[in-house]
């Protein structure tokens, strides 16, 4: 697999590519991580788009996508390090790094820290996958088509929900929306009407309401499956304590998850209605019920 460092030079190219570490970081050191980093960041955005730029020469016109898709290698690759690197391998076993000046680091401060690190990952990748929509660097991956999907883009899905504007957050919530379509939608709404996207379309209520759910749907799907870290804060509400104070504490992924999917119900719920009124069927009127020769004398219909 081709990488985007070379070995000569290591330390003071990934000190300048990520810029907020003070460490010297060796090429062997970090080679290993980077190659996990490499395979990971090429799975998401495609191998035809990494085979573009090298490390040799970047083609004209490409300067930016590299120092994007670099900058996210190299992140990524300290994001998997620095776990690694937080004590020392010693022949007395691991030990902690401490000197008179510099002293680790408590639980709670590294916890806060990983946390901070992965939201700024996930932001740069949506500033990343941004760059790719607006330059038509395809995504050519099976796994992130959503053309024919009940909400095909993100702009319709923040017409429901807002992501702000996160691509990335979108792709990563796909399989929620594929998952509502299998499970929810096509035994609600049949199997013809299900196949024909664009009857489907013309029945504007109907497909409004199919969008509303499977949007909730599959927020609640990426609570309960997706890293955290990847939502907005809009959706990471806080809730007022139950002493009435002023001070806030912010729910649970599942907690969220259980209010996303009550809305969900709810828009399901007025699916199976319109889809009742689309099969009420009227009387014509020839219709007539049929004769069954009674008169006014017979003791079943008289008073």
């Amino acid at each position: 697999m081709k990488l985007l460092f070379k070995q000569e030079g290591f330390p003071q190219d990934i000190k300048k590519v990520i810029g907020i570490i003070d460490a010297d970081l060796s090429w062997d050191r970090l080679r290993p991580s980077l190659e996990i980093a490499t395979d990971e960041i090429v799975d998401i955005i495609g191998e035809n788009n990494y085979s573009t730029i090298n490390v040799e020469t970047v083609p004209e016109g490409s300067q930016r996508f590299f120092e994007l898709v670099k900058f996210a290698i190299a992140f990524k690759a300290y994001m998997h390090y620095a776990p690694t690197g937080d004590l020392a391998m010693t022949n007395k076993g691991r030990t902690m790094r401490r000197d008179e000046y510099e002293v680790g680091a408590f639980e709670w401060q590294i916890s806060n820290h990983n946390e901070s690190l992965e939201r700024f990952f996930y932001k740069h990748m949506n500033l990343l996958f941004k760059f790719m929509v607006k330059n038509n660097l395809i995504i050519n991956l099976e796994k992130y088509k959503h053309d024919a999907l009940i909400v095909p883009t993100l702009a319709e899905f923040e017409a429901h929900y807002g992501l702000n504007e996160s691509y990335f957050l979108y792709l990563n919530l796909l399989p929620g929306l594929r998952e509502f379509e299998d499970l929810e939608m096509l035994s609600r709404i049949g199997e013809d009407l299900y196949n024909d996207r664009n009857a489907l379309k013309d029945k504007k209520v109907l497909h409004n309401y199919l969008q509303k759910s499977a949007v909730y749907y599959s927020i609640e799907w990426g609570l309960r499956h997706l890293d955290i870290q990847m939502f907005p804060k809009s959706i990471l509400r806080s809730t007022e304590s139950s002493e009435g104070s002023k001070s806030k504490s912010a729910l649970l992924p599942t907690d969220l998850a259980l209010i996303f999917e009550k809305d969900c119900n709810r828009y399901l719920k007025k699916v199976e209605n319109e889809m009742t009124s689309f099969r009420v069927t009227v009387p014509s009127e020839d219709f007539r019920l049929p004769d069954l020769d009674f008169d006014d004398d017979d003791n079943f219909v008289s008073t």
